[in-house]
Protein backbone atom coordinates (compact mmCIF):
# COMPACT_ATOMS: atom_id res chain seq x y z
CA UNK A 1 0.00 0.00 0.00
CA UNK A 2 2.78 2.63 1.20
CA UNK A 3 4.53 1.68 -2.58
CA UNK A 4 1.71 2.49 -4.23
CA UNK A 5 0.82 6.00 -2.53
CA UNK A 6 4.87 6.95 -3.10
CA UNK A 7 4.41 5.57 -6.81
CA UNK A 8 0.88 8.00 -7.23
CA UNK A 9 2.41 10.76 -5.74
CA UNK A 10 5.52 10.66 -7.60
CA UNK A 11 3.28 10.62 -11.16
CA UNK A 12 1.26 13.14 -9.82
CA UNK A 13 4.31 15.25 -8.51
CA UNK A 14 7.04 14.82 -10.92
CA UNK A 15 9.40 17.15 -10.52
CA UNK A 16 9.19 17.42 -6.60
CA UNK A 17 9.72 13.81 -6.99
CA UNK A 18 13.17 14.29 -9.08
CA UNK A 19 14.02 17.07 -6.30
CA UNK A 20 13.43 14.20 -3.79
CA UNK A 21 15.60 12.15 -5.49
CA UNK A 22 18.95 14.43 -6.04
CA UNK A 23 18.94 16.21 -3.05
CA UNK A 24 20.74 13.49 -1.36
CA UNK A 25 23.61 13.90 -3.55
CA UNK A 26 24.20 17.13 -3.47
CA UNK A 27 23.76 17.19 -0.07
CA UNK A 28 26.43 14.98 -0.24
CA UNK A 29 28.60 16.31 -2.35
CA UNK A 30 28.45 19.41 -0.67
CA UNK A 31 29.41 17.76 2.70
CA UNK A 32 32.13 16.04 1.02
CA UNK A 33 33.61 19.57 -0.44
CA UNK A 34 32.91 21.40 3.11
CA UNK A 35 34.80 18.30 4.80
CA UNK A 36 37.54 18.12 2.73
CA UNK A 37 37.98 20.82 1.47
CA UNK A 38 39.19 22.27 -2.22
CA UNK A 39 42.50 22.26 -2.70
CA UNK A 40 44.46 25.55 -2.23
CA UNK A 41 46.50 27.04 -4.65
CA UNK A 42 50.25 26.48 -4.37
CA UNK A 43 51.96 29.40 -2.78
CA UNK A 44 55.06 30.87 -2.43
CA UNK A 45 57.47 30.81 0.27
CA UNK A 46 57.44 34.65 1.92
CA UNK A 47 60.42 36.69 2.12
CA UNK A 48 61.94 39.51 4.25
CA UNK A 49 62.24 42.84 2.09
CA UNK A 50 63.22 46.26 2.58
CA UNK A 51 63.22 49.69 1.29
CA UNK A 52 66.73 51.18 1.30
CA UNK A 53 64.88 54.90 1.59
CA UNK A 54 62.70 54.43 4.18
CA UNK A 55 64.28 51.60 6.31
CA UNK A 56 60.81 50.04 6.04
CA UNK A 57 60.91 46.04 6.50
CA UNK A 58 58.05 43.89 4.85
CA UNK A 59 57.01 40.21 3.75
CA UNK A 60 56.11 39.47 0.26
CA UNK A 61 56.14 35.96 -1.40
CA UNK A 62 59.56 34.74 -1.91
CA UNK A 63 58.75 34.84 -5.74
CA UNK A 64 59.03 38.92 -5.90
CA UNK A 65 62.42 39.90 -7.68
CA UNK A 66 63.83 42.46 -6.18
CA UNK A 67 64.97 45.56 -7.16
CA UNK A 68 61.13 46.48 -6.55
CA UNK A 69 59.62 49.66 -6.13
CA UNK A 70 59.25 51.29 -3.11
CA UNK A 71 57.42 54.35 -1.88
CA UNK A 72 58.95 57.10 -3.83
CA UNK A 73 57.93 54.91 -7.25
CA UNK A 74 62.07 54.09 -7.56
CA UNK A 75 63.54 50.51 -7.61
CA UNK A 76 64.42 50.80 -3.90
CA UNK A 77 62.92 47.45 -2.09
CA UNK A 78 65.51 44.81 -2.26
CA UNK A 79 65.45 41.17 -0.05
CA UNK A 80 67.23 41.08 3.52
CA UNK A 81 68.54 38.19 4.29
CA UNK A 82 68.04 37.39 8.15
CA UNK A 83 70.47 35.00 9.88
CA UNK A 84 70.45 32.98 13.09
CA UNK A 85 72.93 30.64 14.75
CA UNK A 86 70.02 29.50 17.37
CA UNK A 87 66.75 30.85 17.37
CA UNK A 88 64.46 32.82 14.80
CA UNK A 89 64.06 35.70 17.95
CA UNK A 90 67.90 36.24 17.66
CA UNK A 91 68.34 37.01 14.03
CA UNK A 92 69.56 39.96 12.62
CA UNK A 93 70.23 40.85 8.98
CA UNK A 94 73.28 39.33 6.59
CA UNK A 95 72.72 40.87 3.79
CA UNK A 96 70.92 42.37 1.18
CA UNK A 97 70.26 41.09 -2.54
CA UNK A 98 68.87 42.13 -5.36
CA UNK A 99 69.16 40.90 -9.18
CA UNK A 100 70.49 42.78 -12.24
CA UNK A 101 68.15 43.89 -14.98
CA UNK A 102 69.20 40.85 -17.04
CA UNK A 103 68.96 38.57 -13.94
CA UNK A 104 65.75 39.67 -13.48
CA UNK A 105 64.58 38.93 -17.07
CA UNK A 106 65.71 35.28 -16.76
CA UNK A 107 63.53 34.54 -13.98
CA UNK A 108 60.44 36.63 -14.67
CA UNK A 109 57.60 34.50 -16.19
CA UNK A 110 56.69 35.39 -19.67
CA UNK A 111 53.17 36.16 -20.94
CA UNK A 112 53.06 33.31 -22.68
CA UNK A 113 54.59 31.33 -19.53
CA UNK A 114 52.58 29.10 -16.86
CA UNK A 115 54.34 31.86 -14.22
CA UNK A 116 56.46 29.15 -13.03
CA UNK A 117 60.15 30.78 -11.75
CA UNK A 118 62.91 29.59 -10.28
CA UNK A 119 63.36 30.69 -6.66
CA UNK A 120 67.04 29.48 -6.01
CA UNK A 121 68.89 30.54 -9.54
CA UNK A 122 71.14 27.61 -11.06
CA UNK A 123 74.34 30.74 -11.01
CA UNK A 124 74.19 33.17 -8.68
CA UNK A 125 75.24 35.44 -11.97
CA UNK A 126 73.27 38.51 -11.75
CA UNK A 127 72.71 38.50 -8.05
CA UNK A 128 74.24 41.99 -6.36
CA UNK A 129 74.29 41.51 -2.37
CA UNK A 130 75.80 44.12 -0.09
CA UNK A 131 76.68 44.15 4.05
CA UNK A 132 73.45 46.11 5.61
CA UNK A 133 75.74 49.05 6.26
CA UNK A 134 75.27 51.99 5.18
CA UNK A 135 76.98 52.98 2.17
CA UNK A 136 78.46 49.25 1.41
CA UNK A 137 78.90 48.63 -1.85
CA UNK A 138 76.77 46.34 -3.67
CA UNK A 139 79.24 43.27 -5.12
CA UNK A 140 78.14 40.33 -7.63
CA UNK A 141 77.22 37.40 -5.35
CA UNK A 142 79.49 35.08 -7.71
CA UNK A 143 82.64 37.36 -7.96
CA UNK A 144 85.46 37.36 -5.71
CA UNK A 145 84.36 39.83 -3.39
CA UNK A 146 81.07 38.67 -3.08
CA UNK A 147 82.23 35.22 -2.35
CA UNK A 148 84.78 36.16 0.29
CA UNK A 149 81.80 38.40 1.99
CA UNK A 150 79.30 35.23 2.00
CA UNK A 151 81.79 33.17 3.26
CA UNK A 152 82.51 35.78 6.45
CA UNK A 153 79.04 36.38 6.62
CA UNK A 154 77.45 32.59 7.06
CA UNK A 155 81.12 31.55 9.22
CA UNK A 156 82.72 34.65 10.46
CA UNK A 157 85.51 32.57 12.92
CA UNK A 158 86.41 29.12 12.04
CA UNK A 159 85.02 27.88 15.46
CA UNK A 160 81.92 29.51 15.07
CA UNK A 161 78.68 27.95 14.38
CA UNK A 162 77.42 27.92 10.91
CA UNK A 163 74.83 30.73 10.42
CA UNK A 164 71.18 29.41 8.83
CA UNK A 165 68.68 31.68 7.10
CA UNK A 166 65.34 32.68 8.78
CA UNK A 167 62.66 32.87 6.71
CA UNK A 168 59.29 34.51 8.14
CA UNK A 169 56.48 32.09 9.71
Amino acid sequence: MLLEDLRTFAERHKYLAIAGAVFPFVLAVFVAVAYYGSPAPPSWPMAYYQDEETGEVTIRPANEIPPLLGRSGRPTVVRVVYLTASTVDKKFVGYFEKFTDEARARQTPTAAGNGAISLVPFTMAGILIRRPEAGSPWVGADSPEGLKMIEAIYRPKPDAPVLRSCLPE
